[in-house]
């Protein structure tokens, strides 16, 4: 399986991808001391907070592999 490219965005994108579910993707935002992740590579949007881009980036991952 092809590693997935993880994007950095705006906390403004981030809502923007949330609410219309596009683009799809794998992204993380940095928000209130979080590290947010979005997994849209489905196009159903999931997200989970982490207190370290390492554990983000991490579920990201296991998120994409689970889905795909």
């Amino acid at each position: 399986m092809k590693e997935p490219k993880i994007k950095p965005i705006s906390r403004y994108y981030a809502l923007h991808i949330i609410d219309t579910r596009e683009p799809r993707g794998l992204f993380y935002t940095r928000g209130d001391g979080y590290y947010i992740g979005i997994d849209n590579s489905t196009g159903h949007t999931n997200t989970e907070a982490f207190k370290t881009r390492e554990g983000c980036v991490e579920w990201l991952r296991d998120s994409y592999k689970e889905a795909n």
